[in-house]
């Protein structure tokens, strides 16, 4: 005999086998498992062609669950649906009483009444009503068979003619299939005359999930290993580099602990981005692994990608998020509006992951200032020598004034604030000096007796700084300055 846990891995797999799933919201009720079996009877109601039982079902569980109103609603509804069925009204008229609306009720009965006068349950009922004023205290709980489950409906035994209730796979009397040539329960390994079609082949839609599970689990660690190794070598590099002469250089090794932040997020964030999404869209069913491996594919390649310039990490997150509506649309066997729907959820999440995860390190100003940011990104770092200013040529003694000017950003003015002077002469065994002051006068560097010699400062832009060097009179030297933020000169 199928297991609850037998037709709860089918129909995950399986989503739109009703049948099998009428099987295991019944189970599940009989198992008092109401909220589990409430969710699959949710499902069946809308997309499965409407069906009595699985009112009567719905009802009765709404009933167990203490929502009145949900079951009464649902039975009123039947009633529509099946205006010829007593049995229904027998089943309003119940929980009407037991929720204390006594009117309702009556009036039920009474149009039980007019459909089969002298009904004897009906008159019993209008005769008992009046005197329900104040109601008792304690309302009989109402039983299955009130609601029409296991009573007055059910399957006679092809084998010895006895009645079974509908949840029985097995005759009661002679222990005989009931269901040999019908859809019945997935049992593993079981055998009968005409097994669900499902049984002899693996469906298309379970073999994708299994070949994408396999191959997103071999993707996720490549992946991560290759983020973990470019991370490691940029960090490296960060030790041997005397100040970033680019945006990109900047991103590298001055944002590292940023970029490690943001990866970390995404792959925390992804997988619960995509199960949000398909929670909030009422999916119904669905396996977690797929959502699992999905998302932390989608993290792990958007983890390595934070390794590219600048410039590119916004177009290949874009990227990604737009390709990761493949795998939703193959993996959960939606219908293209709602996976449409999924998806921009994920994407809105995912996106809200990175916006907080990068501004949670770098503070609300960089989120705000990320379009200038890449704006001066794609202009600084075009050129050959980007980051690298000679100095004009200067012949000892000479005054030099130096302005830099300012990114479009007071973030990345502030982060990458950072300038370095190199300068060599023509003959290197003559000495130099070399001063720089700021708006306000004060030394800001000085450097004395240094044959060739290079010194970073802590620049602000804007702001005009006065260079001065000195040494052999007449002597000429050459330099330049390195740093990401452009600077002017003037004499």
């Amino acid at each position: 005999m199928a297991t609850i846990k037998d037709l709860t891995d089918w129909v995950d797999l399986h989503p739109d086998d009703h049948e099998q799933r009428w099987w295991l919201a019944k189970k599940l009720y009989k198992n008092s498992e109401y909220e589990a079996a409430l969710e699959h009877l949710l499902l069946l109601r809308k997309r499965w062609q409407p069906k009595l039982n699985v009112a009567r079902y719905l009802a009765a569980t709404h009933y167990r669950l203490g929502k009145y109103p949900e079951a009464i609603a649902e039975l009123e509804q039947a009633v529509e649906d099946w205006p010829e069925e007593i049995p229904v009204r027998e089943q309003l008229a119940r929980v009407l009483e037991v929720a204390g609306r006594k009117e309702g009720a009556a009036t039920v009965w009474r149009e039980v009444l007019k459909l089969k006068p002298g009904h004897t349950m009906a008159e019993q009922a209008l005769a008992r009503l009046p005197r329900m004023t104040p109601p008792p205290k304690e309302v009989p709980a109402l039983k299955d068979a009130d609601f029409g489950i296991g009573f007055g409906s059910g399957r006679t035994c092809d084998t010895c003619g006895a009645l079974n209730t509908e949840e029985r796979e097995k005759c009661w009397k002679c222990s005989a299939d009931l269901y040999a040539y019908d859809a019945q329960p997935v049992t593993p390994n079981r055998q009968s005359a005409a097994p669900p079609a499902e049984l002899e082949q693996e469906p298309p839609l379970a073999h994708a999930t299994a070949v994408w599970n396999t191959v997103g689990t071999v993707g996720i660690a490549v992946m991560l290993a290759l983020g973990a190794f470019l991370s490691l070598r940029q960090f490296s590099a960060s030790y041997e580099m005397h100040v970033a002469k680019t945006t990109q250089e900047f991103w590298a090794s001055g944002l590292l602990l940023t970029r490690l932040s943001i990866g970390v997020a995404l792959l925390a964030g992804w997988p619960l981005a995509l199960w949000v999404a398909l929670m909030v869209s009422r999916v119904g069913a669905f396996t977690l692994k797929p959502v699992v491996v999905t998302g932390l594919l989608f993290a792990s390649l958007s983890y390595a990608a934070l390794s590219l310039p600048l410039g590119y990490v916004a177009a290949v997150l874009v990227v990604l998020l737009a390709v990761s509506l493949g795998p939703v649309m193959l993996l959960f066997n939606m219908d293209f509006a709602r996976t449409l729907i999924v998806w921009l959820v994920q994407c809105v999440l995912v996106g809200a992951v990175v916006l907080i995860a990068f501004g949670a390190m770098e503070g609300a100003m960089a989120v705000q200032e990320l379009p200038a940011v890449l704006r001066y990104a794609g202009t600084h770092d075009a050129g050959q020598n980007a980051g690298s200013h000679p100095l004009p040529p200067l012949q000892l003694p000479a005054d030099l004034t130096v302005r830099w000017q300012s990114t479009g950003s007071t973030w990345l003015d502030q982060r990458a604030g950072q300038a370095e002077f190199v300068f060599s002469n023509t003959t290197s065994s003559k000495k130099i000096q070399v001063e720089l002051t700021g708006e306000d006068g004060k030394p800001v560097h000085e450097e004395i007796n240094a044959v060739p010699f290079r010194f970073q400062v802590k620049i602000v832009p804007d702001h005009v700084y006065k260079l001065r060097v000195s040494g052999t009179d007449g002597m000429t030297i050459e330099g330049s300055v390195l740093g990401a933020i452009t600077p002017k000169f003037g004499t």
